[in-house]
């Protein structure tokens, strides 16, 4: 029961902070959603470098953790997915719902829910209230009628990341890349929540998945601590780089 409440309260608390923000832009001249994604994804200063250490970020979440447990012993690769007619087409049809589904959450959480926190909370607290969210509403993608603690801290760390790199940049375009790079690496290894091909590599666990959960929370911990030192080095949280009013 605490987990349905958790995953619907999070759910409702997302989907009224999105239309409160749509709710502003009524009027503008432009239909509320499109208004809302073009003030969001506003190139605002320099994007090759921050885009770069987002693709890494999100990467490395994925990629580090798979290789501890490859050294560890805990994985093995048997090989990757033979070609086959359409698997070019698929995956690049998966490559970009991957995207789009980073996009649209990155939207909802960074887009919509950090925003509404910050004009009601400090900023530390808005950003861990926005990861809070994030995490809650990923709860409806585990069938087990239990929290899983370690998945929850692992998109509860990933989500103060992501929100992190919004404030940094004042641009949705590095925390979706970031999201991005990271459900791309988790597509490949076939775990993606709509799956259009098979696994590109097939890996084998030789340990309960406890393990693996336990090694991607630590991989998720530390690219969010990496990115709270960058962005209280780099940006003075006193000084909220607050979303620009719509127009």
């Amino acid at each position: 029961m605490t987990k349905q409440l958790l995953f619907f309260a999070g759910l409702a608390a997302a989907t009224a902070a999105l239309i409160v923000e749509m709710r502003k832009r009524r009027g503008s001249g432009q239909y509320p959603l499109s208004a809302l994604v073009r003030d969001r994804y506003a190139l605002r200063g320099s994007f090759p470098l921050p885009a770069l250490v987002g693709f890494a970020a999100g990467a490395t979440v994925i990629v580090v953790p798979v290789l501890v447990c490859a050294a560890l012993g805990w994985l093995h690769f048997d090989g990757v997915v033979r070609a086959a007619p359409g698997l070019l087409a698929q995956c690049v049809l998966s490559v970009a719902i991957v995207f789009l589904w980073a996009a649209v959450e990155e939207l909802i959480f960074r887009g919509a829910v950090l925003p509404q926190l910050l004009l009601r909370v400090p900023v530390r607290v808005a950003l861990f209230g926005s990861a809070f969210v994030f995490a809650a509403t990923h709860l409806g993608f585990s069938s087990e009628t239990e929290i899983d603690f370690l998945t929850f801290a692992a998109v509860f760390l990933d989500g103060l990341g992501l929100a992190i790199a919004y404030l940094w940049t004042g641009s949705l375009w590095v925390s979706t890349i970031w999201h991005a790079a990271k459900n791309l690496c988790v597509w490949a290894l076939g775990f993606f929540a709509f799956q259009l091909t098979p696994a590109l590599l097939q890996t084998s666990y030789t340990v309960p998945y406890e393990r693996v959960r336990a090694i991607h929370a630590i991989g998720s911990a530390t690219v969010a601590l990496i990115a709270l030192v960058l962005g209280w080095k780099l940006w003075n949280p006193g000084q909220s780089r607050r979303p620009p009013a719509p127009v």
